[in-house]
């Protein structure tokens, strides 16, 4: 009889153990599992890995993002490029206008499709979509883009530009079925990182106006490229310069008079509200020689 007892005893004990376990296998396969995702490559800024990270980004703050597509038959395309530019070809020559290049090469409507049926359903609110189907741009919310793109948004101090700025702390993912047709993803971070290029003519300080000028006059630089002898002025054509910082019209105003230079008027469209033109940075010098030039170039 006690032996008996023993036994009721031990499977009682076992019984709470057992269900615990149950419920746990229960729960497990209730829950489905992820969906195999893929990283995107050059999704995270270089900057990222010498700055200081100092916190989380709101989860309510919008983020916009541009998601590229990958193009149609990129084995094509490379076939018709080495050949529109070998002479002898039939296709020398003979290039493409966009709505060719879009009808040949654009990514399909069908990708654009699955692409914004997916932002959608991650909350996130689907914008535009370029005219030739490769970019759809979308915002959200830091919280709804982290779970669309499997990323994490954190603020950072860069030590090296003495300035703060927000990022992803890894590669953004997609699931594996938007692989073969999403290209890349850009507006994770506003860390925005200049390249170097070639110097060009000084620009003009705003007290400079009554100063002999220093540096390449419009004159020469438009000879130094045979820009003088086109015959044109710039009459009608309007020029947009994507530019990362802002710059002082007062600088633009006084550079035109010093060269005697009319035309429309320089102005700023901002992206995402941000509007530069009040505090200009480090970057107002080659903002300023950017517009500087194209104005010497085409006055009107």
């Amino acid at each position: 009889m006690r032996h008996r007892s023993l036994a009721i005893a031990a499977a009682i004990a076992v019984l709470p153990l057992t269900a615990v376990s149950l419920g746990v296998a229960t729960a497990q396969a209730a829950t489905p599992h992820a969906a195999p995702r893929v990283a995107l490559p050059n999704t995270v800024n270089p900057a990222v890995a010498h700055s200081e990270k100092k916190g989380d980004v709101p989860a309510e703050q919008q983020i916009s993002v541009a998601v590229s597509l990958k193009l149609r038959d990129s084995a094509g395309l490379d076939r018709f490029l080495a050949a529109v530019a070998t002479p002898g070809t039939p296709e020398y020559g003979t290039y493409l206008t966009p709505e060719q290049f879009s009808a040949r090469y654009a990514p399909t409507q069908q990708a654009v499709d699955q692409v914004k049926a997916y932002l959608t359903a991650q909350g996130l609110t689907v914008g535009d979509v370029s005219a030739n189907r490769q970019v759809v741009n979308a915002h959200g919310t830091t919280a709804q883009v982290s779970q669309a793109f499997g990323t994490h948004e954190s603020s950072y101090l860069d030590p090296q530009q003495q300035r703060t700025f927000f990022a992803n702390d890894g590669a953004a993912s997609i699931p594996a079925e938007l692989a073969s047709v999403v290209q890349g993803l850009s507006g994770l971070d506003n860390h925005a990182v200049r390249k170097g290029r070639i110097a060009a003519p000084h620009s003009v300080t705003p007290n400079a106006a009554t100063a002999t000028p220093k540096g390449m006059a419009p004159a020469q630089y438009r000879g130094a490229y045979n820009l003088d002898k086109t015959g044109a002025d710039g009459t009608g054509t309007t020029v947009a310069l994507w530019e990362f910082d802002g710059y002082k019209s007062s600088d633009l105003t006084t550079y035109d008079s010093q060269y005697g230079l009319t035309g429309p008027a320089v102005t700023t469209v901002p992206v995402d509200g941000a509007n530069y033109d009040s505090s200009p940075g480090q970057g107002e010098g080659e903002v300023e020689l950017d517009s500087e030039i194209v104005r010497g170039a085409a006055p009107k």
